[in-house]
């Protein structure tokens, strides 16, 4: 999918839920309208942010318990983006689709695409560009998107804003 394509996706799942402009956005929030459980877990492999398991019509996403609390929003926003992105369609029946978020999975096109999704998810344009031209404080966007300086300074950047 195209960077266009999945921030259209974001922005229809913000007006669909009626959460758009909240601020900060509220994953656990969105995954329980959709009737998906949030669970803290520690995972055998290092660098495992969140999973997303998919079997005989629940859906359970399954976080970091170690992970910051800004950390873990980016990862249940992500794995919502493997949800509506990936596997949505697919998660009908008697089946089971499991995705997880590993820093050695980075790269896969479809963790990108993820990665995507959360950040339209979490710093919505309008929002972003709004509260910059009246702040243009990086530490106070941080405070009050709730999301990690590298996330801010990324989705900043990416909207040509510093």
């Amino acid at each position: 999918m195209t960077q266009t394509q999945i921030e259209e996706k974001a922005v229809e799942i913000l007006k669909e839920y009626e959460m758009d402009g909240l601020i900060p956005f509220d994953p656990v929030r969105l995954a329980n309208m959709l009737g998906i459980e949030v669970k803290n877990a520690r995972f055998k492999q290092c660098g495992t942010a969140g999973l997303i398991s998919t079997s005989y019509n629940k859906t359970t996403i399954y976080i970091n318990a170690d992970d910051s609390p800004n950390r873990k929003r980016f990862a249940i926003a992500h794995e919502l983006g493997h949800y509506f992105l990936h596997i949505e369609d697919k998660a009908q029946g008697d089946i089971k689709v499991d995705m997880w978020r590993d820093i050695n999975r980075a790269k896969d096109e479809r963790e990108k695409e993820a990665n995507t999704f959360a950040a339209y998810l979490l710093m919505d344009e309008g929002c972003i560009r709004s509260l910059w031209n009246e702040l243009k404080s990086v530490k106070r966007m941080i405070d009050i998107f709730k999301v990690s300086a590298a996330d801010m300074s990324y989705r900043l950047m990416k909207l040509r804003l510093i």
